[in-house]
């Protein structure tokens, strides 16, 4: 476990500073907008993140996988030209989709009288996506080479542009500004990434030829996984749009205040994992060697983790009064939920990157379809019932938590991974911690 704690340090670290940077553009959104533009910015971040995550087919993974098992610079600048092509394609794509299918997504996400003044900045968000998704690849090849350093670096240039940028585009630009906030930095992200890879994009200028099947060969590992990044952004976006119908988008901005805290919180700490265990599991041949690699990441990441949800879970309201403003203390009873669902959401991230470094896409996309289900239908209940929307959040930790099981069952079956007895004593033990906190403080503002 000692040889994970630089990699570990050096990736938290970086995405600390880049989180601390997102912090600030956030604190302007809301002291400048409120949170009705703050919860506009949080859904065309959703939007932005879910097509191009979507449209990537997972062929990040494909890349990673690909180049740790073979860095020859042949190979790289074969990899290269047809990711170049397929970006290309994709172009097309994300064109034809900002023409002719923003507006109705615009009435859909926000119903037709709010939807038909967003519908520009709806096609501004794909357009943009299109930045975030070349992203995504130039992050795969560094990636590829351990290169995590630099991959925090772009990380940190993205969030340092936007948060740079935040104030001039809302204040200046009203009519489009939360969706410029969503993809501004990431321009400046990609043009550092591509000087970074300019020995790579030099050596694919050589022509070497590019089929068709070169492109599919890329793309074909992750296809199951399209329609499951789909759904889970159609889930997002339901989830969004139920809030804010039901809850207003005073609602809304409260629920997203909550759930944008622990998603930062949750990639802070499990930064590590795309950029370092990942490749990391592609270099290792034993089944043995990876099942003591799960273990050790998955002990630390429970042992980091844990001093940190407490922290938050005490210190909820100030935290969101500092980073939003006092609008937004509602939310400190939705935040409080969010962190009881922190150790399973540990146990899913640790176990589901085993699933796709051995190429088990199916078993990923079972387990994660499922959880998506159940989180819209939970939460369709909760506003069909006239449930108070601290209930929301509870849907999403009780899916949380079965996907967890689910991951242990089909690393167990599938990959005969074991946990150790250890390390199902510390996840329990933590589990029960957290829900004990949660209980005594509900206790304690009952009396």
């Amino acid at each position: 476990m000692r040889g994970l704690l630089k990699p570990y340090g050096l990736t938290i670290t970086g995405t600390l500073v880049s989180t601390g940077l997102g912090v600030v553009s956030n604190k302007i959104v809301a002291t400048v907008g409120g949170p009705e533009v703050s919860a506009l910015v949080a859904m065309f971040r959703q939007l932005y993140a879910g097509v191009a995550s979507g449209l990537a087919l997972g062929a990040d993974t494909t890349v990673v996988q690909n180049l740790a098992a073979d860095p020859s610079p042949p190979n790289a600048s074969r990899v290269c030209r047809i990711i170049a092509t397929y970006l290309l394609v994709c172009a097309g794509v994300l064109a034809l989709g900002a023409t002719f299918l923003a507006s109705w997504i615009a009435r859909a996400l926000l119903g037709p009288a709010l939807g038909a003044s967003h519908a520009l900045e709806i096609k501004l968000v794909i357009v943009l996506s299109f930045v975030g998704l070349c992203l995504t690849f130039v992050m795969a090849l560094l990636n590829a080479s351990l290169r995590f350093t630099q991959v925090v670096l772009l990380n940190i240039v993205a969030s340092a542009t936007t948060a740079a940028c935040t104030y001039f585009v809302i204040v200046g630009l009203p009519s489009v500004g939360p969706a410029l906030v969503v993809g501004l930095g990431n321009v400046a992200a990609l043009g550092l990434g591509g000087w970074l890879l300019r020995e790579r994009i030099r050596g694919a200028a050589i022509r070497t030829a590019v089929t068709l099947a070169n492109v599919l060969a890329l793309v074909r590992p992750g296809l199951m996984m399209v329609g499951l990044t789909f759904m889970n952004l159609g889930v997002m976006l339901a989830v969004q749009s139920l809030v804010a119908r039901r809850y207003g988008l005073y609602g809304l901005g409260l629920y997203t205040a909550s759930s944008t805290i622990i998603s930062a919180f949750m990639m802070l700490f499990m930064s590590p994992m795309k950029s370092y265990v990942l490749p990391a599991l592609g270099g290792l041949a034993s089944r043995t060697d990876k099942g003591a690699l799960v273990n050790s990441v998955l002990r630390l990441s429970l042992l980091v983790i844990f001093p940190f949800a407490l922290v938050l879970f005490a210190f909820r309201g100030r935290i969101l009064e500092t980073l939003y403003s006092a609008q937004f203390s509602p939310s400190a009873a939705l935040l409080a939920v969010e962190v009881v669902g922190v150790v399973p959401k540990v146990v899913t991230w640790v176990l589901t990157i085993y699933l796709i470094s051995d190429g088990l896409f199916k078993a990923y996309v079972y387990t994660d379809g499922l959880k998506g289900v159940l989180t819209l239908g939970g939460c369709a209940a909760v506003v069909a019932l006239g449930w108070d929307l601290v209930w929301v959040p509870w849907t999403f930790a009780a899916s949380e938590t079965l996907c967890a099981t689910l991951c242990a069952v089909y690393s167990a079956r599938l990959q005969r991974f074991r946990l150790s007895w250890a390390n199902g004593a510390l996840t329990l033990g933590l589990a029960l911690l957290i829900a004990g906190a949660y209980l005594t403080d509900r206790y304690r503002h009952a009396l």
